[in-house]
């Protein structure tokens, strides 16, 4: 019985990460083909860094709310890391901050979007380590990886424009895209072992011989 409960939560939670990761690449790459000049041009008193704040804030609370929702739903096999909240906690920080500062500059942008770039990459690492008995566990550390490899780049950037911005926020979506596809996928092959294992018959021990005294 707990092997089939475990193998449903399994099913679960792939669900949630091949739909988000689907929907992180499509948004990736909407954003990576923006044309510069249709966001500098303000309509409304609407700021460029404002659209793009929009664009970040509405992505974080989106990442957070379903990495939770996932963590939920396959709370029985690594949810320590990321049912602690913490996760959600700061993507709605990070997205309501967003929405809420129409003033907000180019380098309050980026340095918002790479500390969650860090601190995800950071959770994922833990998690890939923790997780180094299960099949996938290295999908968590390449994506933790490449996720604080590029929030560290945008933190150490000098020179940040819109372009850069975008660019941040494309390449972050397609990595956490492709880790939860490829998670997604290698997290079915978990499940099918688990049902696999789960149907099979058990067999019964011959019966032994009775001895002649």
């Amino acid at each position: 019985m707990a092997t089939t409960m475990s193998g449903v939560y399994v099913s679960r939670s792939r669900w949630v990460y091949l739909f988000w990761g689907i929907i992180s690449v499509i948004f990736g790459l909407l954003v990576l083909s923006l044309e510069l000049d249709w966001i500098r041009g303000s309509e409304k008193g609407v700021t460029a860094s404002y659209l793009v704040a929009l664009l970040i804030g509405a992505y974080l609370v989106a990442w957070g709310v379903l990495e939770f929702l996932g963590a939920v739903l396959d709370w029985r096999r690594h949810s320590l890391s990321y049912a602690i909240g913490g996760i959600l906690a700061v993507a709605v920080a990070a997205g309501v901050l967003a929405w809420s500062w129409p003033d907000v500059t180019y380098n309050v942008l980026v340095v918002i979007l790479a500390w969650v770039l860090i601190l995800w990459g950071a959770l994922d690492i833990i998690n890939g380590f923790a997780m180094h008995r299960e099949r996938h566990w290295w999908v968590y550390l390449l994506k933790g990886l490449a996720l604080m490899v590029l929030g560290i780049f945008a933190v150490a950037w000098v020179n940040v424009a819109l372009f850069f911005v975008l660019l941040i926020l494309g390449l972050g979506c397609i990595i956490q895209g492709v880790g939860e596809i490829m998670l997604a996928f290698m997290v079915h092959g978990a499940s099918g072992a688990v049902g696999g294992s789960s149907s099979a018959p058990a067999r019964k021990a011959p019966a032994k011989k009775a001895t002649k005294r």
